[in-house]
């Protein structure tokens, strides 16, 4: 069988180091034992959570579409997310091994996938998936969370606005003191803010002021691209962080840095603007900014109000229409805000599932991760063994530095070497110990518990915490008056087939492979 191997890292530091050379060697060896005959290696580092920088995912699926032999053709990777963190590069994935264009090999998971993959496997793969999504996206919360404790103490957590330079500072971190970036007016350019400022508290214009700039010979070279366009001029004429306050995701913070624009010219400044706030009259009800129309338009709150005369009472009706910005419907619909409730309320019943099937998917689950679990643990005998094994050559090093058979920098260079692989360990050995702590198992846990009282929840919530509850479970919500459509998130979606199918069974073995042989004999 052919073969196709994709070695990939997601960062720059893991490919200057030994990952990928590991993963090249294991992949080749695994080719070799399977009697695959290799055609191409993809050797590379790339993100897999961000769509726009998957370039080179894409031109290996571009590769397996045009591979002119009709025969199956095997896609070895060291593990799961090697292939990608998200589901949409998942399902392409899935799309291909089960239309039998591909079978895909994850030697370290020794998991295989191909068009005879029970959904039991399929699932578990794509709880693997939400687990490394949010595993990434809590790696962006903690840094999120750093990010906003500096803002907190008036730092901007940001690059520098022009005028003004990064330098590194330390601050209290309890026992330790930690480095963090403050921010410093640049001595080459804060002074031609100050002009800009100037000239346009004398009501001069953008372009006068960018001439004004450029003709002073005080430009940088490499800050010349801040005044070829009209817009740069604006936008730090604009920015409030020169008036000392800044927003940082929605918030606004009081600014520590050096004012290089005196108070009374920022505040003169500003009155040159025609300055348009946020509407504070803009009507918001319960699916504003949740969801657009059909036609791309945002979709918009418009309640009625009508008195009943028998009573003398006052009701609001909460309606909703196509703000129609595109000029695509001819006539406008308003959707009761009841009626999409229900609506969206569908798919609370698809996804509902009974102990029964709960509990014979969580059985399956317990057996993977039983498994897995096994796996990982003779993986972490040999981890054990590789560190101790690299703690006897660090202490052979310092024996040769010591005795003068290593120079200073003989030594710096194989200590750091050594070092770095002691950290790959431990974090392999970290990752193990994850496995077979079962944080997965308990995301899909979660999920499970979820589905079977998923209707309850509906009915005891309020309306806010029912759009709440749907923000979990769907994706892609449109208004296509005068109903709404949207899509499942996986599991979910997965979930929603396993319960309408009185055909689904869970199945005991995870590798599709044997149970295919045992098939044919």
């Amino acid at each position: 069988m052919d073969a196709v191997i994709i070695n990939r890292v997601s960062d720059r530091k893991q490919k200057e180091g030994y990952s990928l050379d590991a993963q090249e060697r294991h992949s080749a060896e695994y080719a070799r034992q399977k009697g695959f005959q290799i055609i191409k290696t993809f050797t590379f580092q790339e993100t897999a959570s961000k769509q726009s920088q998957r370039k080179k995912f894409h031109e290996i699926l571009s590769f397996i579409e045009d591979y002119p032999d009709k025969k199956t053709l095997a896609l070895v990777a060291e593990k799961s997310d090697r292939l990608g963190r998200n589901h949409r590069d998942k399902e392409m994935v899935q799309e291909l091994y089960l239309a039998g264009k591909i079978e895909v090999h994850l030697y370290k998971e020794g998991k295989v996938f191909d068009r005879n993959s029970s959904v039991t496997d399929i699932f578990i793969d794509d709880i693997m998936t939400s687990v490394g999504k949010y595993a990434a996206g809590n790696t962006a919360r903690e840094a999120i969370k750093g990010m906003r404790e500096k803002a907190e103490q008036g730092w901007l957590p940001a690059k520098a606005p022009f005028g003004y330079r990064n330098v590194s500072d330390s601050m209290d971190g309890g026992a330790t003191r930690r480095k963090h970036k403050i921010l410093l007016p640049d001595t080459r350019t804060s002074h031609l803010v100050r002009r800009m400022f100037e000239l346009r508290a004398e009501m001069k214009s953008y372009e006068t002021i960018r001439l004004s700039i450029l003709e002073s010979g005080l430009i940088p070279p490499d800050k010349m691209s801040h005044f070829r366009h009209l817009s740069s001029i604006e936008k730090v004429l604009k920015n409030p962080f020169y008036g000392g306050r800044f927003n940082w995701r929605g918030e606004w913070y009081d600014g520590k840095h050096e004012l290089i624009v005196p108070r009374g010219i920022w505040e003169k400044t500003q009155k040159t603007f025609t300055l348009y706030g946020e509407r504070l009259n803009q009507k918001k009800g319960l699916f504003t900014n949740w969801l657009y129309c059909v036609c791309g338009s945002k979709v918009t709150y418009e309640p009625k109000e009508k008195r009943i005369k028998r009573t003398g009472e006052l009701v609001r009706y909460d309606y909703y229409r196509c703000a129609n910005g595109k000029k695509v419907h001819e006539s406008i619909n308003y959707v009761k805000e009841d009626t999409m409730l229900n609506e969206f309320g569908g798919a609370v019943s698809l996804i509902t599932i009974t102990d029964n099937l709960a509990t014979d998917i969580a059985n399956a689950l317990n057996e993977t991760h039983r498994r897995v679990g096994e796996a990982r643990k003779r993986d972490m005998e040999g981890y054990k063994a590789a560190l101790v094994a690299l703690e006897n050559a660090e202490d052979t090093i310092y024996d040769d530095h010591r005795h003068g058979i290593l120079d200073e920098g003989g030594y710096k260079r194989q200590i750091e070497r050594v070092r770095a692989e002691r950290r790959r360990f431990t974090d392999l050995m970290g990752e193990a110990q994850r496995d077979i702590d079962g944080a997965y198992l308990v995301t899909a846990k979660k999920i499970l518990e979820l589905a079977k009282s998923a209707k309850e929840l509906w009915l005891t919530r309020s309306k806010e915490e029912r759009r709440d509850f749907l923000e979990k479970i769907l994706s892609n919500r449109v208004f296509e008056a005068p109903t709404v459509r949207y899509e499942m998130k996986k599991p979910f979606r997965i979930l929603s087939e396993m319960a309408s199918s009185s055909n689904w069974r869970p199945q005991g073995d995870s590798n599709p492979c044997r149970r295919r042989e045992r098939a044919v004999s």
